[in-house]
């Protein structure tokens, strides 16, 4: 999961160089890390490139943390299922 991080983090950094604050596992994308819809479009285009995965659009609306990222990235790398609390908030949506 650290390598997750770190490269998830990387790239947060490399996109958002100057606005960006501390970013850790709780940060959530648009109250602490400031990020509007469009940014995070072009965020998950990246996170896709970076890590070779697909993100489907249900899946992004469950983006709130940074651990969220890293759980269904490291989850879709796996080629497991995602995690019960994501199948729950997909479900919700």
């Amino acid at each position: 999961m650290s390598d997750t991080k770190d490269r998830l983090k990387k790239l947060l950094n490399d996109l958002y160089v100057d606005d960006m604050p501390n970013i850790t596992v709780k940060s959530k994308f648009r109250d602490d890390l400031g990020l509007d819809s469009l940014d995070e479009q072009e965020f998950i285009m990246d996170l896709e490139d970076e890590f070779d995965v697909i993100i489907y659009d249900e899946e992004a609306l469950c983006f709130t943390t940074v651990q969220d990222v890293i759980d269904i990235v490291n989850t879709k790398q796996a080629g497991n299922p995602l995690p019960l609390r994501i199948r729950k908030q997909i479900k919700a949506n």
